[in-house]
């Protein structure tokens, strides 16, 4: 896959950096919430099972 043309090495670097912590951070957030969704259901879970 290349860079457009008329586009720097350097621009074209920065962008894909900035893509690739984008995907990151967004991966990051999505795995936080899964975890906070299964700790949520345990908790329910265990609450309900216990009475």
């Amino acid at each position: 896959m290349g860079k457009p043309k008329g586009v720097s090495d350097k621009d074209a670097a920065d962008a894909y950096k900035r893509g690739q912590d984008a995907a990151r951070a967004e991966a990051e957030r999505r795995r936080a919430a899964a975890k906070a969704d299964a700790d949520a259901r345990a908790a329910d879970s265990n609450a309900t099972g216990a009475q």
